[in-house]
């Protein structure tokens, strides 16, 4: 594979996505930050999210041609850039790693799974709903 192969197949698309993925999540701060001062809020939320999809549609078929390898890369680089931009907009001790939210490693806090039941150590979707046993308490069979 010679260089300029390698640059717009391989090099190019990722920094591309990476760029545009950068402009795409940056765009959506903006607009997070912005919609509360306007008074069309929905128009204005949806004319963002308009404009976003596409400069990122346009830039990733310029960039990519369609070809499937540019493209996955340039889809790797846009993940990178939402990481970064995640990790850079959430606070510090909010990465989902105390005992109160999920720990799903997107960056996100959700609250914990909590049983239905207050009392019970649930382990799945119907744990501790009424009429329910739960396992091992023997009430299986009745």
């Amino acid at each position: 594979m010679d260089a300029q192969t390698l640059w717009s197949q391989g090099a190019l698309p990722l920094l591309a996505g990476t760029a545009l993925g950068f402009l795409y999540f940056a765009g959506l701060w903006w607009t997070s930050r912005r919609v509360a001062q306007v008074g069309a809020r929905g128009l204005f939320l949806f004319g963002s999210f308009v404009v976003r999809v596409i400069l990122f549609l346009a830039g990733l078929w310029l960039v990519t041609g369609g070809r499937l390898v540019p493209t996955a890369l340039f889809m790797v680089g846009f993940v990178i850039s939402r990481r970064i931009m995640l990790a850079r907009a959430l606070p510090r001790g909010g990465r989902g790693t105390d005992g109160g939210t999920d720990g799903g490693g997107d960056g996100l806090d959700r609250p914990a799974a909590r049983s239905a039941v207050p009392g019970s150590a649930g382990t799945g979707a119907m744990a501790g709903m009424p009429g329910e046993a739960a396992p091992g308490s023997g009430a299986e069979g009745r």
